[in-house]
């Protein structure tokens, strides 16, 4: 195909076009190449900015000055160096002019030293945004968890535009009663909703903004304090959610787990990971809590982790009852712990009360 062939082509497929292409590739293979080309770049508006380390210099200088706020539709900010390095980025394009944004990634950065709290607040003038993954790091840290405090007062109470609009969630804090909005959690539209670590209380309290619309749930730490007595006082129950992965310190118990589930009756997939220096779930626990509050589960993985125990009577204990041999069930036994799965999906789950009758 020669030259003149490409530029006769349509601006509507020039366009098409693009959208295979990120702005850095945008720049690297089409800028100056003519004046119509530039042109219609102008008019893209689903342009993705995935600025990391090695391109953030490229993208202030040359990219940025290139394109319009209002024509991007995703903006990443990605570094996984842990040095967290500072951006003059929002000095200069202020998160509110992203009219159009869709999603909004903020990983591995520091927040603007000059004004840390002002990137928060602009949030709800993104009207379009339905991804939001973010971690608030700053340096110094003074205002760390009054930032993450309000980052969740505008998600789940006082902005409109975002309870409406977000769909998926990832904050990457620790939400625990310090950090946890003194406010009504409303309902909201999120779909996905991730946290790093989170303890249990707080979610509890969070459930009314989740109630509506939430499918998948996960949590990298799910936590409880040592000896404490959790009570759920909210009748709220999850019938959106139907999976559910978390991973919990050693103070998680039997009981916790009841305290969280009774409000995941739909649940169709549960992954968890069960760190217990000093107690385990029985088999029966088990049954129980499946039971009475997972009808309808599909897939189940349990890992326990038990660093003072090294013996392997929980596992015999996993391999004799009739309620774990239905189905399609797989353990597998290790120094320190075991893991249990099964799979009803695949093999039709049939109760081991069949075989009372």
């Amino acid at each position: 195909m020669d030259r003149t062939t490409i530029e006769s082509w349509s601006t509507e497929l020039w366009m098409a076009l693009f959208e295979y292409f990120d702005v850095l590739e945008l720049y690297n293979q089409f800028n100056g190449l003519n004046s119509r080309i530039d042109h219609i770049i102008q008019l893209t508006n689903n342009l993705c900015l995935k600025i990391d380390k090695t391109n953030h210099i490229q993208y202030l200088e040359n990219i940025m000055p290139w394109i319009r706020c209002e024509n991007v539709q995703s903006l990443t900010f990605s570094d996984d160096s842990k040095k967290y390095p500072e951006t003059e980025f929002f000095l200069l394009y202020p998160l509110e002019k992203f009219t159009q944004l869709q999603s909004f990634i903020f990983q591995g950065w520091s927040l603007p030293f000059h004004n840390p709290r002002e990137v928060i607040e602009q949030l709800p003038n993104l009207t379009q945004l339905q991804k939001l993954d973010v971690e608030l790091h700053e340096f110094p840290q003074d205002n760390y968890e009054d930032n993450n405090t309000r980052l969740m007062e505008l998600i789940f109470n006082s902005s409109d535009n975002l309870r409406k609009s977000l769909k998926h969630v990832v904050m990457n804090m620790y939400i625990g009663e310090r950090t946890l909005p003194l406010v009504t959690f409303l309902p909201t539209n999120i779909e996905y909703f991730q946290a790093n670590v989170i303890d249990l209380e707080p979610f509890l309290e969070l459930i009314p903004s989740l109630v509506p619309c939430c499918k998948t749930i996960k949590f990298n730490y799910l936590e409880v304090n040592n000896g404490e007595e959790v009570m759920s006082s909210s009748l709220n129950v999850l019938n959106c959610c139907t999976k559910l992965t978390l991973k919990t310190n050693c103070y998680f118990k039997s009981h916790h787990f009841e305290v969280l589930l009774r409000h995941f009756p739909e649940v169709k997939r549960l992954f968890i990971d069960n760190i217990s220096a000093d107690d385990q779930l029985t088999t029966e626990e088990l049954e129980v809590l499946i039971r009475d509050h997972w009808p309808k589960l599909l897939q189940f993985e349990l890992i326990s982790r038990n660093y003072l125990y090294g013996d392997d009577h929980i596992w015999k204990e996993f391999s004799q009852p009739k309620f774990w041999s239905k189905g399609n069930v797989g353990s597998i036994n290790y120094r320190t712990g075991w893991k249990l799965q099964f799979d009803r999906s695949i093999d039709n789950f049939i109760d081991s009360s069949s075989d009372d009758e």
